[in-house]
């Protein structure tokens, strides 16, 4: 049978940390060295091993429940190379040129598959909607994500619907939302795209609120837009 590997300091356990340290062997060759030099081999031994243990549990602290998978496809400002997955909110419509790209006028596509994050905009975006029938009203689902941020700062949104009037809504903390906003009677009976621009009253800024690298000036998250009679 082969002899089980020895155990490293970065794998030792709390357990294992004491045994060496409290050991009969050590006790009695310390006592033999005299109770001074006792104590002091003893605290700094312990010192030595609880160190490493203290880190984790603090680097865990403080990264408990922030994921870096909730601030979107993109956790850093540097762009990414299209792959195979490439997602934009439902009922938004892009061109073709653009279609991988991680920026559209402020929006934020994702490379995640089912990402609950899709999509990220930001505090001012302009996005091409679909409207395929005549339709008296816009609803936006919109996420804002459950983050310390967000319960102190509560986000409010306003649009305006090719041009026309702005129209506020507020104040929303961490949730999701269907906001529903009036079509311009000239635009009731039109079919096709539709533009829409999108601003918030808050900025949330990953990095700033030291979640990850993000650099980004996001708003809320877009997760479909639908138009209704």
């Amino acid at each position: 049978m082969n002899p089980s590997p020895p155990v490293t300091s970065q794998t030792r356990s709390l357990n294992e940390c004491d045994l060496e340290t409290f050991g009969p062997g050590t006790l009695l060759s310390e006592r033999a060295g005299g109770q001074a030099r006792s104590r002091a081999k003893f605290f700094a031994m312990k010192l030595a091993c609880l160190l490493p243990l203290l880190l984790m549990t603090l680097i865990g602290g403080c990264f408990s429940g922030k994921r870096l998978s909730d601030i979107g496809a993109s956790p850093t400002a540097s762009a990414q190379s299209p792959g195979p997955i490439w997602m934009i909110p439902t009922g938004v419509g892009v061109p073709a040129s653009l279609r991988g790209a991680v920026n559209i006028d402020g929006l934020y596509p994702s490379f995640v598959a089912n990402d609950k994050m899709c999509c990220w905009v930001g505090t001012h975006a302009r996005v091409v909607t679909l409207k395929p029938a005549p339709a008296a009203h816009l609803a936006l689902t919109v996420y804002v994500p459950d983050y310390p941020f967000f319960a102190k700062h509560k986000q409010g949104l306003a649009i305006s619907i090719d041009g026309d009037r702005t129209q506020r809504r507020c104040c929303y903390g961490p949730g999701v939302y269907t906001l529903s906003f009036d079509v311009p009677t000239r635009l009731r009976q039109r079919r096709g795209d539709v533009p829409l621009q999108l601003f918030t009253t808050e900025e949330f800024v990953p990095m700033r609120e030291r979640i990850s690298a993000d650099s980004r000036h996001l708003g809320i998250v877009l997760t479909r837009v639908d138009y209704m009679p």
